[in-house]
């Protein structure tokens, strides 16, 4: 540190001052000791962090984090057809899930079966009949969505990525999109439980159309890349069929009963034409 010398004209003394408090520049620089402290400790944690393969239960843990307010904008998402910013696919990304793929999979399968079964049960109450649970409902309903929400995923996601060089689509996003396109369902197969075959046939058409309009606004931007025109339309077309059949089957398969009414023409018929034939 530098020496200053001041000179007293009066008495011919001079002092000399050798000690001075530390400057600002002289202070040792404590933000930039923590920034790089905590650098340093993220960059251990990143060292530190275990990667996980496909067949460990760990390595979906990223796709089950979700909060209540994206779960529901998904779902809503679902049900009301959006365009631009407000699209379903724009809501999962960055981070598409599977807690709301599988939780509404796993309840729709419950509705499906269940309603199917009660109404079974209110079109024979009353009747001389002993009514038992179709357990067959079950595994029908949970075969035909999961093949749905799985299968057809995985097969429109080989073919997006064989027929385009670049896509932007990953196959998590394909999966999850499908599994939230079934939310519609859930409460339409509640209502289906009122055997009005009018208000059911109008019910599978707002599901259908919703359903479908959802899909057809998610993937269309993506498959119309393909070069060429017909295979594109003949794939989106392939997706709306089968989310049109998946509906009309929930409908037919399920719910739909014949009136008393009508049952009663129809077991009349059949045993008439069976006692002609006995005649013969």
């Amino acid at each position: 540190m530098n020496n200053i010398q001041l000179s007293n004209d009066g008495s011919g003394q001079t002092h000399i001052f050798t000690s001075f408090p530390e400057t600002h520049q002289d202070q040792p620089n404590y933000q930039n000791i923590d920034s790089e402290q905590t650098t340093s400790f993220l960059d251990e944690n990143a060292s530190t962090e275990k990667t996980y393969s496909i067949w460990q239960i760990e390595y979906y843990q990223k796709y089950f984090n979700i909060n209540t307010t994206d779960f529901i904008s998904r779902i809503i998402g679902s049900m009301v057809p959006s365009f631009g910013q407000n699209s379903l696919l724009n809501k999962i990304r960055p981070n598409p899930d599977l807690y709301g793929p599988f939780w509404i999979t796993t309840t729709l399968i419950c509705t499906i079966a269940i309603g199917g079964n009660i109404v079974s049960f209110i079109q024979n109450f009353g009747q001389n009949y002993t009514w038992q649970t179709d357990f067959h409902k079950v595994t029908s309903s949970a075969f035909t969505i999961v093949s749905y929400s799985v299968i057809i995923p995985a097969i429109l996601y080989v073919i997006m990525r064989s027929r385009q060089a670049r896509t932007e689509m990953e196959f998590i996003e394909i999966l999850c999109i499908y599994g939230y396109s079934l939310a519609i369902y859930v409460p339409v197969s509640l209502l289906w439980l009122i055997n009005v075959s009018l208000m059911q046939w109008i019910l599978v058409i707002v599901a259908i159309t919703l359903s479908g309009s959802v899909l057809f606004l998610t993937f269309w931007p993506a498959i119309s890349q393909d070069q060429n025109r017909n295979i594109a339309l003949s794939v989106m077309s392939v997706i709306l069929i089968l989310n049109a059949l998946l509906g009309i089957g929930f409908m037919l398969f399920f719910f739909h009963y014949p009136s008393p009414g009508n049952k009663e023409s129809i077991t009349s018929s059949v045993a008439a034409i069976t006692a002609n034939n006995t005649r013969v």
